[in-house]
């Protein structure tokens, strides 16, 4: 056989190899999984300055910290979808006199369905625990601080709808059920979310929110203008409430984030307005993280003004006003493997023309954190 027909028949044999290689069909990529989660755990040692939110008889100790997280998701496969968040926190006060322990847990479940593209219903229902001190002056008569335990379950339908390119719209009522240790103020709560998102690119995203709240409780009472109570009659609060945020991601890998957000709220009572005030609020987040760190400072400010509440005696007494400033920062750097070290300083500020109602808070946490992740 001649040269030039070798060469001939060994082309015709790397064509046809070549073609075969063509048509049979590229490799599947692996299937996404089900369903994907994350876990962290975290332990450390703290300080705190001020743990009765007190104006003069400050008690501090250090405390032992340990907090748990655990997020469940299900990809959207053919329209459905499903979302699990469970948080908890808690606290040994080892020199506390009168706070020894704190304890908080949040469990949010939120399936979801997608009838088309553009719309998304679900129904999000939460769990939550709170043993701690808290400062409920805003509802009470007096300015109140103690260590409260309550418990609460919230839940009802939301309805998302991507009206345009760059619009979204959403939409909720749902109820909530408080329940206190004393009884006392146990109450349920109804209320309606209305929300309008734009994002104009990518790293941009701004919403308006609208809340309305209407709180009835089963045990108190109204209050007349002087603050004596009214026996017979049933406590119920009227809650409107605006907001606006803007959030901003830039910079190489969008390694810098911002939040801002700026709303007030309106309280009123269905008896004299005793309880009745307006708050305005500002809390601003700034964020930057690369392979190794993560750092992530907060601030915010709230000031509420009373209508009918007043301060003092005479004849013209000023009403009622509170200003709240509190600020932190957070540093997380990674270690080996999964794990992390994390430094936490907090400090909150709280100024009232009532003497009674002025504190500070200082605190600060070191921890390790390790996560896992499928």
């Amino acid at each position: 056989m001649s040269i030039a027909r070798l060469v001939s028949h060994g082309l015709a044999a790397a064509c046809a190899l070549v073609a075969g290689r063509a048509a049979s069909p590229a490799p599947e990529p692996p299937p996404l999984p089900e369903w994907s989660w994350s876990a962290a755990l975290e332990t450390g040692v703290g300080y705190r300055d001020n743990l009765l939110l007190s104006s003069t008889a400050e008690e501090s100790s250090g405390f032992l910290h340990a907090a748990a997280e655990l997020l469940l998701l299900r990809v959207p496969g053919s329209g459905l979808e499903a979302s699990m968040y469970l948080q908890t926190e808690g606290r040994r006060f080892w020199s506390g006199r009168t706070v020894h322990q704190e304890a908080s847990a949040w469990l949010q479940g939120e399936p979801a369905w997608r009838p088309a593209r553009a719309w998304k219903w679900s129904l999000p229902v939460s769990a939550y625990y709170d043993d701690r001190v808290l400062d409920v002056s805003d509802t009470d008569v007096e300015r109140l601080i103690a260590e409260t335990r309550l418990a609460g379950v919230l839940g009802g339908p939301q309805v998302r709808w991507d009206f345009a390119d760059r619009w979204h719209a959403e939409a909720q009522v749902a109820g909530d059920r408080v329940r206190h240790e004393d009884g006392v103020n146990d109450a349920s709560v109804a209320r309606g979310l209305f929300r309008i998102g734009w994002r104009p690119s990518p790293a941009w995203e701004a919403k308006v929110s609208w809340w309305e709240r209407a709180r009835t409780y089963e045990r108190r009472v109204q209050y007349s203008a002087a603050g004596r109570p009214l026996l017979g009659t049933r406590l119920r609060f009227a809650e409107t409430e605006g907001e606006m945020s803007v959030a901003f991601r830039w910079g190489p890998g969008e390694r810098w984030r911002t939040t801002g957000r700026v709303g007030g709220r309106r309280l009123g009572d269905n008896g004299s307005g005793y309880f009745g005030h307006r708050e305005w609020r500002w809390e601003q987040q700034l964020e930057w993280s690369d392979d190794r760190w993560k750092v992530r400072a907060e601030a915010a400010l709230r000031e509420l003004r009373f209508g009918v509440q007043t301060v003092g005696l005479g004849i013209d007494p000023p009403a009622r006003r509170r200003t709240e400033l509190s600020g932190s920062m957070r540093v997380e750097r990674h270690l080996a493997g999964d794990w992390s070290l994390i430094v936490v300083a907090s400090r909150e500020h709280v100024r009232s023309n009532d003497p009674l109602g002025a504190y500070r808070v200082n605190e600060g946490l070191l921890a390790l954190r390790r996560g896992w992740e499928r």
